[in-house]
């Protein structure tokens, strides 16, 4: 089958791989537009291009035909991803292929309508350093004795620039005149007369496509600068043809509040943001040949008080006391409740509450007609020891080995708590020795058997509520 050809005007060059063939394999015509850098070269009938595939596995390349403008082939390639470059060969005065430039596609995947790829004049590269695809470049063969692949002899000139302008690729002593070195704006090499060359054709980016200087641009914020309030915000556009204009693109509304034309200035109202908000501020200049360049800056909007610490939540028994500690930034007033008043940014505070207390950082602030607070708190738990209310002993039974019962009586202010009583059981009046026995309740209550008969006894108890008390 014989595929169409695709004529698009403008700088984007379609190369079309259509699918013919069984599922697993895509046979396909393949044409493009030759690069308007090598129709000299093409002229002078020298000129061979080949196409690359590989996947990794295999790599696969067709000798291309150049007429009438065009580079057009076969290649037949297994459906699945593929990475594809295409490079030129020209022949020299020694009589050997030498690679002058190539255009890499990447990694495209070919399904069941083949695949569609394109690439932009700019894509044109002559040295390998612009990015030759690993596992491609390999496989095509260069002159023996080339030291490098776009730069046979290694004099510093490409082998397009030799080959264009008349001197041998393989010889370092043959150089081209430098009036006579080609120029290509955007392949990332400032070359001849070029202003500058930043490796694109993308105007307002500080290099425009005629590889001259855009409009430098300066602006008072700087990336990730915190922002509040009411921002006056400035921009400065300087370069050597005059500026014709400076505008704030992005956001709009902000009207420019001086009359040169290479310097802008508005008050940025800050406050209508959400706060910790990412904002970002685009402007653009032009210059007097209407050359234009843009900066962005993204700064961070914090109107808001900053409390960084309060401390955190605290347990102490009644009587004993906490230390509330604080820092905090970004604010017109802060103060602690519960009778302490206003305070420093960093501090500290002993506090004695008689019962559980919350204690609240307060900052406020106001700006721009519009108040911010921002609060943080603490809670100081006092925990109250329990309360010992006597005791009593009864036997159980006639006969001491029955049994003796101790009852107690006790209690704790707090509610919720669980109090666990140890009762030590000694020989003899002073409660000291060897115990005898030792058990734990929960209740006011608990029993002792197997005591001697005539015998006297004393016992220690206590009472814990489990939180210290």
């Amino acid at each position: 089958m014989k595929s169409p050809l695709f004529l698009i005007p403008g700088p984007l060059i379609l190369l079309a791989l259509f699918a013919c063939g069984s599922p697993s394999n895509r046979s396909g015509a393949i044409s493009l537009a030759l690069p308007s850098a090598l129709t000299k070269a093409a002229a002078v009938g020298d000129l061979e291009a080949y196409l690359t595939a590989t996947n990794g596995i295999e790599t696969k390349t067709a000798l291309m035909t150049i007429a009438d403008g065009q580079v057009s082939g076969t290649l037949n390639l297994k459906s699945g991803t593929w990475t594809l470059e295409i490079q030129f060969f020209q022949m020299s005065s020694n009589g050997n292929w030498i690679p002058i430039a190539f255009i890499s596609f990447g990694s495209r995947e070919i399904g069941k309508d083949g695949m569609t790829i394109s690439y932009d004049p700019a894509d044109i590269q002559f040295n390998e350093s612009a990015g030759i695809q690993p596992g491609i470049s390999s496989s095509v063969e260069v002159p023996t004795g080339c030291v490098a692949r776009f730069d046979c002899d290694g004099d510093g000139y490409s082998n397009f620039d030799e080959m264009k302008n008349g001197s041998n690729p393989e010889d370092a002593t043959s150089l081209p005149t430098t009036a006579a070195i080609s120029v290509t704006c955007g392949n990332g090499t400032k070359e001849s007369d070029e202003e500058c060359d930043d490796g694109n054709l993308v105007s307002a980016d500080g290099c425009d496509t005629s590889c001259r200087i855009d409009p430098a641009l300066t602006l008072t914020l700087v990336a990730g600068q915190t922002v509040r309030d009411r921002v006056t915000v400035r921009a400065d556009a300087t370069n050597d043809a005059g500026i014709r204009s400076l505008l704030l693109v992005d956001p709009t509304g902000m009207a420019d509040e001086n009359s040169d034309p290479s310097v802008y200035i508005t008050t940025w109202d800050t406050t209508l943001l959400d706060e910790d908000a990412e904002a970002k501020l685009t402007f653009e200049a032009e210059d007097k040949n209407g050359r234009k360049s843009r900066k962005s800056v993204t700064v961070k909007v914090d109107n808001v008080p900053n409390i960084a610490s309060f401390g955190s939540d605290v347990l102490i028994q009644s009587g004993q006391t906490a230390t509330l500690s604080w820092e905090a930034d970004n604010f017109g007033s802060l103060l602690i409740d519960n009778g302490i008043g206003t305070v420093d940014p960093k501090g500290s505070r002993g506090v004695s509450p008689t019962a559980s207390t919350t204690y609240k950082l307060t900052a406020r602030r106001t700006a721009a007609g519009k108040s911010f607070t921002n609060t943080k708190e603490v809670m100081v738990t006092v925990n109250h020891a329990p309360v010992f209310g006597g005791h009593t002993t009864a036997q159980l039974g006639q006969d001491p080995a029955d049994g003796t019962t101790v009852s107690f009586n006790r209690s704790d202010s707090d509610s919720g708590e669980t109090l666990t009583s140890i009762v030590t059981l000694f020989n003899g009046t002073t409660c000291a020795g060897t115990p005898v026995a030792t058990q734990t309740t929960t209740t006011g209550s608990l029993n002792f058997t197997g005591l001697e008969p005539r015998s006297e006894y004393s016992y220690t108890v206590s009472v814990s509520d489990g939180r210290g008390g």
